[in-house]
């Protein structure tokens, strides 16, 4: 097998203890390794880290390849889809132990229980609770505490963020500043409680920014498909033609 066709793994055993000393490497061996001989070239690293490194026999940061640093990022995306399968596992394991949205999403350190449920969404969680459910709707229409959608739902909005905000938890950390506009979103499932306590940007989980209602001032509804038909969610003025029914 040519260099060139090399697993991931396999590409970056030889930074790695494990295979001078002949045992298996792991993906964490892997990712862990190549973090090390890295750091291992750059300016923060002093003389005495990297002499111990070479009294080791392996390889440095000169040695690295784009080949090697590419099969780093394909172990890494490996990593956050096991951390997501993880997490939405947890998530499912505390809620079935009566849990919370809040104290989980507290835990994880989510702003709200909102986020945390449209994170859990997002990573392919697929299962209701009735524990957790919020004490009230923060925005849009005056709406029962447990009334639910008929149907899948969005919300997509021009924004303006009311403080500096910050998402951290499990995804890449984002933030936003006081006074920046934005396009976010609502999103909800068929049968699911209605919560509209948290705004989400509309891009992949791990980089989502998570923002409570409370922290946004919607500018203008750029579009709405209603939890229900011939009834808006988000009525009023600010709405850029939201469609309610099925088809318009």
């Amino acid at each position: 097998m040519s260099g060139d066709d090399l697993e991931p793994v396999e590409r970056l055993a030889r930074f790695t203890l494990a295979h001078k000393h002949g045992e298996r490497v792991t993906t964490y061996d892997a990712i862990s390794s190549l973090d090390v001989v890295l750091y291992m070239g750059s300016p923060a690293a002093d003389e005495l880290d990297r002499a111990s490194q070479r009294s080791l026999g392996l390889p440095g940061s000169d040695d690295v390849t784009s080949a090697d640093a590419l099969a780093g990022l394909a172990l890494i995306r490996d990593e956050r889809e096991r951390f997501d399968r993880r997490e939405r596992k947890f998530i499912e394991a505390y809620m079935d132990r009566g849990g919370t949205w809040p104290a989980g999403a507290e835990a994880l350190g989510y702003p709200s229980g909102g986020a945390l449920r449209s994170r859990y969404r997002r990573i392919g969680g697929t299962r209701t609770w009735s524990a957790g459910r919020p004490p009230r709707n923060e925005v849009g229409a005056d709406i029962p505490v447990d009334e639910t959608a008929e149907r899948d739902w969005l919300v997509r909005a021009r924004v303006r963020l009311r403080r500096d905000v910050r998402t951290g938890g499990a995804g890449t950390p984002r933030a936003g500043a006081a006074g920046e506009e934005l396009t976010m979103m609502m999103r909800g499932q068929a049968g699911d409680p209605l919560t509209l306590d948290c705004w989400s940007t509309d891009e992949p989980a791990i980089q989502a920014l998570l923002v409570n209602a409370e922290d946004v001032e919607v500018l203008e509804v750029l579009e709405e498909i209603s939890p229900w038909n011939g009834r808006s969610l988000m009525p009023g003025p600010t709405a850029a033609s939201p469609r309610t029914g099925d088809g318009a």
